[in-house]
C-alpha cells in the first residue's frame, strides 16, 4: 500500500512567530509581575533601588554590567591621559589576529610605553632587581635555609612607606587598636619608634621593616572595610614579602611574631592566596623549636625578653585553637606539653587575657571530644568517664568566671541614682545647645557653675 506524500494535500501550517521581550529579571520572576526589560534596569528595579539581574540566558549578570565596563574603560583612559598625555588611545591601532589556531592579541606600541611612563612616575625602573627578587621569592617561606615551601600568591605592587610620618602612625595605631588587643604580640612603643626611625632614614633590618610594612598592610584592610576605600594592603603586603627570605634561615622570636603577622593578614583578607593551615604549622614548629613552651623566667634572659615570649606563646596557643574551631580540625600543642603561665606583666591586658583563657576551655572541649583510646600514658589528664559531670563541672566554671571578671559594689551610690544624673546633665546640653539661639544668650560662665555641683557628684561616684 503506497503512502500519498502528496505536499498539496497535506498542506504544512507555518508557525505564528511573534514578538518577544527579552526575559523578565530575577526579581520580578520570584515577584511573577511584569517586567519592562529596560536597560541598565527595569522600572520596578529602579523604584526598589536594588539591582536588576538578568534572568535570561545570561543570568545572573547585571543589566548594567555593559554600562559599568564602559564607564570603567573611560576612567581607565582618563588615568592613561593623566600620566602619558603623548599615547594614542584611538582603537584603529589595536586590532587582533590568529595564528596557528591560537587567538592573541598585540598591544600597541603606544600602550607599552604607557606602562613604561606609568612605571618610571611610581619610581620604579626595568633594571630593579628588587622587584624581580619578589616575584622570585612570592609565597615561600624558608623554615631551615633549605626548604622551600609554597604558601601562596601574594598579588600587588610593592610599596613603600608612607610619605607623612603621621599617616604611618595613623595605620599603625589602627593595628594596635584593634589586633593588638587580642593578639600582643608585638611591642607597641618599640613598633612606633621605629617607624619613625625608618622614615627618617635609619636602616631598621630585613625583620623590622617586614613587620612595620606587615601592619600597615592589616591596618589598610581593617580601614578599607571601614571607610570603604581602597588603601592599597596588597602594595604593602608585597613590599613586606621582599624582606621574606632573609628572616626564616633559622627559627627566631622575630621569625615567629612575622608568621603571626602573616596569619592575621590572611584571617583579615582571605583573597591574600596565602594557606593559612600551612603557615600556623611553620609557626608551631618555631614555637617548639625556640621552646617557647617552657616558662624560663629567673633565666640568663632578659627580663623584656621572657615577657616577649610568654606573650608570643599565647598568641600562637590561642590561633591554634581559633583555626582548629575555624577550619573543624585538632588541636596542633596540647596543654599538656605546655607551661601554661601568665606573667604578671600580662595583667593589664584583660581582653586578651580573656581570650586566652577562653582557648584554655576551648582546648579542654577538644580533647574530649577528639578523644579515640581508652589507655592513656602517665603524661597525659585523667579520662573523662562521666560526661554530663564534665559538662556540668564546665558550666560552673565559666559562670565562675564570668562573676570573677567584674568587680561589684565600688560605686557609694546606686547604678540608678547614678544614671539619672547624668540623663540629666545631657539633658540640660542638649537643652542649650540644640534649640536655636538658646546658646547666644547664655552665658558660659553662669552654665559652668550651675553644673559644676553636678559634676562634683559624678566625680565623687567613680
Amino acid at each position: 500500500m503506497e503512502t500519498d506524500t502528496n505536499p498539496r494535500q497535506h498542506p504544512q501550517h507555518r508557525a505564528k512567530t511573534r514578538s518577544r521581550i527579552s526575559a523578565a529579571c530575577v526579581r520580578c520572576q520570584k515577584r511573577k509581575i511584569r517586567c519592562d526589560g529596560r536597560i541598565p534596569g527595569c522600572s520596578t528595579c529602579q523604584k526598589a533601588r536594588v539591582n536588576c539581574v538578568d534572568g535570561g540566558a545570561s543570568r545572573d549578570i547585571s543589566r548594567s554590567y555593559i554600562n559599568d565596563l564602559e564607564s570603567r574603560v573611560a576612567w581607565l583612559e582618563s588615568v592613561v591621559r593623566g600620566h602619558a598625555p603623548g599615547v594614542s588611545l584611538d582603537g584603529e591601532q589595536n586590532h587582533q589576529h590568529t595564528v596557528n589556531g591560537a587567538r592573541t592579541v598585540e598591544s600597541p606600541r603606544s600602550l607599552e610605553e604607557a606602562a613604561t611612563a606609568i612605571t618610571t612616575s611610581r619610581g620604579y625602573s626595568k633594571d630593579d632587581t628588587s622587584l624581580r627578587d619578589v616575584t622570585d621569592q612570592i609565597g615561600l617561606v624558608s623554615v631551615n635555609g633549605a626548604d622551600l615551601r609554597y604558601l601562596g600568591p601574594i598579588l600587588g605592587t610593592p610599596r613603600g612607606l608612607p610619605s607623612d610620618l603621621r599617616h604611618a602612625q595613623w595605620l599603625s595605631q589602627t593595628y594596635f587598636q584593634s589586633v593588638h588587643l587580642q593578639f600582643p604580640f608585638l611591642h607597641e612603643p618599640t613598633h612606633m619608634e621605629t617607624v619613625r626611625k625608618l622614615h627618617d632614614g635609619v636602616d631598621a633590618g630585613p625583620a623590622c621593616r617586614f613587620r612595620i610594612f606587615m601592619v600597615l598592610a592589616i591596618s589598610a584592610t581593617i580601614r578599607s572595610w571601614q571607610a570603604k576605600v581602597l588603601l592599597s594592603a596588597e602594595g604593602y603586603c608585597a613590599s613586606a614579602v621582599a624582606h621574606m627570605d632573609s628572616l626564616f634561615g633559622r627559627p627566631s622570636l622575630s621569625g615567629v611574631q612575622c608568621i603571626l603577622l602573616l596569619q592575621v593578614y590572611t584571617i583579615n583578607n582571605p583573597s591574600s592566596g596565602l594557606s593559612l593551615w600551612t603557615l600556623h604549622y611553620h609557626c608551631l614548629a618555631s614555637i617548639l623549636e625556640l621552646g617557647l613552651q617552657h616558662n624560663v623566667q629567673g633565666s640568663h634572659l632578659p627580663v623584656f625578653e621572657q615577657k616577649m615570649r610568654t606573650r608570643v606563646f599565647w598568641c600562637v596557643y590561642t590561633v591554634d585553637r581559633v583555626l582548629s574551631t575555624l577550619l573543624g580540625r585538632q588541636i596542633g600543642l596540647m596543654d599538656e606539653q605546655c607551661e601554661l603561665r601568665v606573667r604578671n606583666t600580662l595583667i593589664n591586658m584583660s581582653s586578651a587575657i580573656h581570650l586566652f583563657k577562653l582557648s584554655k576551655f576551648n582546648a579542654e572541649i577538644k580533647c574530649v571530644l577528639y578523644c579515640v583510646g581508652q589507655l592513656y600514658g602517665l603524661y597525659t589528664q585523667p579520662a573523662i568517664t562521666d560526661i554530663e559531670n564534665w559538662q556540668a563541672n564546665v558550666i560552673h566554671r565559666f559562670r565562675q568566671w564570668n562573676t570573677d571578671s567584674y568587680v561589684t559594689g565600688m560605686l557609694y551610690y546606686s547604678w540608678i541614682s547614678t544614671h539619672l544624673l547624668f540623663l540629666c546633665v545631657i539633658k540640660m546640653f542638649y537643652c542649650v545647645w540644640v534649640p536655636n539661639g538658646v546658646a547666644d544668650e547664655v552665658d558660659f560662665d553662669d552654665l559652668t557653675r550651675a553644673l559644676k555641683p553636678a559634676s562634683d557628684v559624678l566625680s565623687a561616684t567613680g
